[in-house]
């Protein structure tokens, strides 16, 4: 147990995981709050994972998140797809969004070569099996080299087939109709984290950097030879930079 300081301002932090990712995805970043208490012996950042594998619209997970959540008002924790749909909530409802941390992800929208890759990348899962596509194509996205042990080839591949191909249809599509949150970032007030991997092949460094320059109240966070997944394959730095965050 680490024992902190008084009550944060927000009553929880919610994480958003990314595409075919599932609550494994933030299982360090989860254990690792969870050791936070105060002197009383009392939890200070109680968690919340979102699922996000019934909806094909980045406003009807938004819309579900504000519904089912516990918590009035809180942090959000997105990664990739959880860090597209942790800007729009932030558009949509910024009262309720104390403060966000991005990781891995990319605040604009898909060009037609992007969607035209995302269909190509349907029919091939769909031909193959999504566990299998995982372990075809989108480990080398997902992973930086140094990343791909066993462990976390087969984690990556277990949380897609636990979703299955009607899960990554309908993301997809979410991803594929997504608005630009861009415009919006400007007039965002909470404070912002944003992090990601230096090896990122799906959501590069320079992305993260524009996201920072148009929060007012951002920190950037750029890991070394990591990856796409970055609260698994550096769990440590991740939970120590969130922490520190949350704590601000």
């Amino acid at each position: 147990m680490v024992e902190s300081g008084g009550k944060p301002p927000f009553d929880g932090v919610i994480f958003l995981p990314g595409l075919l990712c599932d609550e494994r995805l933030f299982a360090p970043q989860v254990d690792s709050l969870a050791a936070v208490v105060n002197s009383a012996g009392e939890q200070l950042y109680p968690t919340e994972v979102a699922h996000l594998g019934d909806y094909d619209s980045i406003e009807s997970m938004a819309q579900a998140v504000f519904e089912n959540t516990r918590f009035e008002r809180f942090a959000l924790v997105g990664l990739s797809m959880g860090g597209a749909l942790a800007m729009n909530m932030a558009r949509m409802a910024p009262q309720r969004v104390e403060r966000m941390a991005l990781f891995d992800a990319n605040p604009g929208t898909d060009d037609e070569r992007r969607r035209a890759n995302r269909r190509r990348q349907l029919a091939e899962a769909t031909r193959v099996g999504v566990g299998e596509f995982t372990r075809r194509e989108l480990i080398d996205l997902y992973l930086a080299p140094d990343s791909r042990t066993p462990e976390l080839v087969d984690l990556t591949v277990a949380m897609a087939e636990r979703h299955g191909i009607a899960t990554y249809e309908r993301q997809l599509q979410a991803l594929m109709n997504r608005s630009d949150s861009r415009p919006y970032l400007a007039d965002y007030e909470g404070r912002a984290l944003v992090l990601c991997g230096e090896l990122d092949r799906m959501c590069s460094p320079t992305l993260h950097e524009e996201m920072a320059q148009l929060l007012p109240h951002s920190t950037l966070v750029v890991l070394p030879g990591i990856g796409h997944l970055a609260t698994v394959e550096a769990p440590l730095a991740v939970n120590a930079a969130l922490l520190e965050f949350l704590q601000s």
